[in-house]
Parts: structure tokens; sequence; C-alpha cells
């Protein structure tokens, strides 16, 4: 197999099957390849496998949207923010129902003071060093291109037909 009617043989056998009849290694080959072609057509394959198990009947993943859901779970969630509100109300000082009446009462003064917060927050961007300006500009086209990249990759799952 050194030489260029080996190489020739090798690159398409039924272009020179004369070959394999003259050169022993060739032969040789021929006959592994026979072989491994007989065992081959020995199976059945179906060339369009069916799925054993319908995705329909699978069983669904909580953020799929199961129907069942845990409403203790979510009682207890509630609670423990329920708790931590007015502990934290307590620890300033004020009376849990006190402190919500009085938000209730002055939402006006509360809107206003949030846009000076949202002005002063605006002149501290605008303020901000260069250093900070790139690293957020990068860090947005980052966040970005690995969205785009996500977003491009073939989906995979049971249901997904190849």
């Amino acid at each position: 197999m050194t030489n260029d009617r080996c190489a020739a043989y090798q690159a398409d056998p039924a272009a020179n099957p004369a070959h394999a009849l003259e050169c022993a290694e060739c032969a040789r080959l021929a006959l592994a390849l026979e072989r491994v072609d007989r065992q081959f057509a020995a199976v059945a394959v179906d060339p369009a496998p069916s799925l054993a198990i319908p995705p329909a009947s699978l069983p669904l993943a909580p953020w799929e949207g199961a129907a069942y859901r845990s409403w203790s779970v979510a009682i207890a969630c509630g609670a423990a923010i329920l708790l931590l509100a007015s502990s934290l109300f307590v620890v300033l000082g004020v009376s849990p129902i006190g402190g919500i009446i009085e938000a209730i009462s002055s939402q006006a003064d509360t809107a206003f003071r949030l846009l000076q917060l949202a002005e002063g927050m605006g002149g501290l961007i605008h303020r901000a060093p260069l250093g900070v300006h790139l690293l957020v500009a990068s860090a947005f086209i980052a966040v970005n291109l690995l969205f785009v990249f996500l977003l491009r990759r073939a989906p995979k799952g049971i249901d997904v037909d190849v």
C-alpha cells in the first residue's frame, strides 16, 4: 500500500477492482470492508427512529407551567415577607400599621423624593470617570453578544427532530 495504485484503490475501490487481485494488502483490506458491510447488512436499522416516549406523556417541570402548585410554600413565603417587613418597622421604631398608613398618606411626597433620587443618580452617572462608562459599555456589548450566541444555538430536547 505504498505506491500510487494502492492509493488510487483506497480512494475509490469500485473504480479499481482489479488492483485487489494483484496486491495482498489491498485484498485483505477489501475482505475486511466486505465483512463489515455484511455485518451492517445483517442488522436492521430504522432510518427514522420514532421516540419511545411521546413528549406529551412526560410530566411537566415546575417552570413549564405545571397545574399543581404547593400553596403551603407560597403561604410560608408570604408570611416570612410579612414578618420581615414588620420586624424592620419595629427596628426603625415605627409601628407596622402606622408605617403603612404614613406611606399611603404621603405618596405624593414619596414620589417627589424618588424623582429627586433619580435626578441625583443621573448626575452621579454623568460625572462618573471614563473607565466606568467604558466598563458599562463593554459589559452591555458582552451580555448582548452572549444572548445572540445563545439564540443561534440549535435547540436540544426530546421533541426536537434532527
